[in-house]
């Protein structure tokens, strides 16, 4: 399935970097868009964007094309907004959302955008295990279906985790939870997790793994800090995908 993703960056001089890490998970026939942060942006949109496909985006002189090519025409936050509901995903690096940490209006974007958004170390290759996070509202398992339908064929070799919050509505449909994942994935583990411990207990799962990706939805702003904040203290990569 090819996919249409739109790709944040900040800093240019690693934008080949960035280009390379993305192919571990995409395809160069999916559709990509770059968004090039700009400090001194006229209007409410603070990105530039290009539409130039993948073979020009893995050559050497990426920067200089960029510098002589045209942009796509400029149009308003509230515009972009409503195209973002056409993405399948953005993908924003870890050491871009870094550098906006605490920033309102970076942080209030992230969260108007209709799509789902991949936050991605660029040293991860591969995730050997995926924790879901599923708390019995429409949104997590949203997260859930989405990552299936998006990422497939990159977790055939990872360990799968259900990490349940437990609440009555959670608990009420497991069930149907455990029979969608089991048509992608036969073997998983559950952990479930009460409410007052689910912050820490998620956490705890995450030290003792390699290589993790962590699916949740809602709360994204929330979910972004939350993670940031454990990034912060965990020495190995991680990434994480919401809705």
């Amino acid at each position: 399935m090819n996919k249409k993703v739109l790709l944040l960056v900040k800093d240019l001089n690693k934008l080949n970097e960035q280009i390379d890490a993305l192919l571990h998970f995409f395809s160069v026939h999916d559709k990509l868009i770059l968004a090039v942060f700009q400090e001194d942006s006229e209007g409410d949109w603070p990105f530039r964007m290009y539409d130039l496909g993948w073979p020009v985006l893995q050559e050497e002189n990426l920067i200089r094309k960029l510098q002589h090519s045209g942009s796509l025409k400029k149009r308003s936050r509230a515009k972009w907004m409503e195209s973002s509901s056409f993405l399948d995903m953005v993908v924003i690096h870890k050491n871009l959302l870094d550098a906006f940490r605490g920033q309102e209006e970076f942080e209030n974007i992230l969260e108007e955008i209709h799509c789902p958004i991949f936050l991605m170390d660029e040293n991860q290759t591969q995730f050997d295990e995926i924790f879901f996070s599923y708390n019995g509202t429409g949104a997590s398992f949203n997260s859930i279906k989405h990552f299936t339908y998006l990422f497939h064929p990159h977790f055939n070799n990872s360990l799968l985790n259900l990490v349940v919050k437990v609440n009555d509505k959670a608990l009420n449909l497991e069930n149907c939870v455990y029979g969608y994942i089991r048509l992608h994935k036969r073997h998983f583990a559950i952990s479930r997790l009460f409410e007052e411990d689910y912050d820490s207990g998620i956490e705890r799962l995450l030290d003792q793994s390699h290589n993790p990706l962590v699916i949740c939805g809602g709360e994204r702003k929330a979910n972004l800090h939350q993670f940031l904040h454990y990034s912060d203290h965990r020495l190995e990569p991680s990434s994480m995908f919401l809705v």
